[in-house]
């Protein structure tokens, strides 16, 4: 598309109008590359799940997450989960959870499935819609109400994993102005701003100077600072973390179960943000960092979560950087030791069995999340 037409249409229709017919002409240029394809579920090991209970199988909706897309993207949650489900021969009902008739849906299941969204838009509608689905349908949810409520809200994690006296990265958290200020005259520089929603390290800096911190606050307490998305601006709060100087990296252990994954993602030259940088590297995980990341998750009560560690060199020692509940899969290889795909198997503190294959790790979660609702096999 030249610019010459570009600015003709520019001149032609509203800003809005022109804005959405050149996303729909982007979409359709890399929906091709960027669409789910079926083949990529072939290899890789089947989830079995014995059914011990004299109860019958629950009905599953199960929710089609990017449903207002026009097409399926590689990374949707919703064909790995389906796998399981036909493997195991569950009724699945496959629903649009955006559209009006989402509560007629909801009540001809019993068990409702659903990798919420991670945008920052779309968070009062997947809190409020699990929250409902939970307490007032009475049915079960994955992920449940208490576990959605610090997904993607790195306030409500610190918060959280603060009070269970979990090593958090020091982290200063103020909706106060005159408190922000206060702070940036007295703190030591530099240090990290972030948004409390964001991924992949939209809406993360380092703050050099005080001149710097002061322009950040200020815009932050008034017309608002620029995130990173087009759609919203930070607004009346700072999240001012400790930086870790001499990161090369950082580890993510993912625990379901008993089950533990991990890679390091690398910190590109010249940044100190390996969130989003796609620089993986998948080998062996450290047993020291496999307790750590298990012992987060029992604290949480959660049987699934995806742990970001750093280490800090000035004591040797892991901090959490961030949690979740989800997080983007493309492969069902989420751990190589000797360049051989598989997990680790916890059989007790300090002791691993690494089991070699292929796992979806949204067929373990599932998984896990029946026996532990219907099976009791904790």
């Amino acid at each position: 598309m030249s610019k010459y037409y570009l600015r003709r249409l520019r001149n032609r229709y509203s800003n809005t109008k022109f804005i959405l017919f050149v996303k729909r002409y982007i979409l359709h240029k890399t929906q091709k590359k960027y669409t789910f394809n079926p083949e990529i579920l072939e290899g890789s090991c089947d989830v079995p799940l014995q059914w011990t209970s004299p109860d019958k199988k629950p009905i599953i909706g199960l929710v089609k997450d990017y449903s207002n897309l026009n097409f399926v993207p590689f990374n949707s949650y919703w064909p790995r989960f389906e796998k399981f489900l036909n493997y195991n021969s569950f009724e699945t009902i496959i629903f649009n959870i955006n559209e009006s008739n989402w509560i007629e849906n909801v009540k001809k299941c019993d068990v409702i499935v659903y990798r919420t969204p991670s945008e920052h838009y779309d968070q009062y509608e997947s809190k409020m819609k699990v929250w409902f689905i939970e307490n007032i349908l009475k049915k079960k949810v994955l992920p449940s109400y208490n576990h959605l409520w610090y997904y993607e809200d790195k306030i409500a994690q610190y918060y959280l994993l603060k009070e269970l006296k979990l090593p958090v990265i020091d982290t200063f958290i103020s909706f106060s102005y005159d408190e922000s200020i206060k702070y940036i005259n007295n703190c030591r520089y530099p240090f990290v701003s972030k948004i409390t929603t964001g991924s992949g390290s939209l809406g993360v800096e380092i703050v050099k100077s005080k001149r710097k911190a002061e322009r950040v606050v200020n815009k932050i307490f008034t017309s608002g600072y620029r995130t990173g998305y087009s759609y919203f601006k930070q607004k009346n709060y700072v999240y001012f973390q400790k930086y870790i100087d001499n990161c090369e990296y950082d580890l993510r252990v993912i625990v379901i179960g008993n089950k533990l994954f991990g890679y390091y993602r690398l910190t590109p030259k010249n940044d100190f943000r390996a969130s989003g940088a796609g620089l993986v590297v998948k080998q062996e995980i450290p047993v020291e960092a496999l307790d750590f990341a298990y012992r987060v998750a029992q604290k949480l009560n959660t049987y699934f979560i995806a742990v970001d560690l750093l280490k800090d060199n000035s004591t040797n020692k892991f901090l959490i950087n961030e949690v979740s509940i989800f997080i983007q899969v493309d492969t069902d290889e989420q751990l190589h030791v000797d360049g051989k795909p598989g997990f680790y198997e916890r059989l007790d503190e300090g002791v691993y069995n690494f089991k070699e294959g292929r796992y979806w790790i949204q067929e373990l979660i599932l998984e896990e999340f029946l026996k532990r609702e219907y099976l009791n096999n904790r």
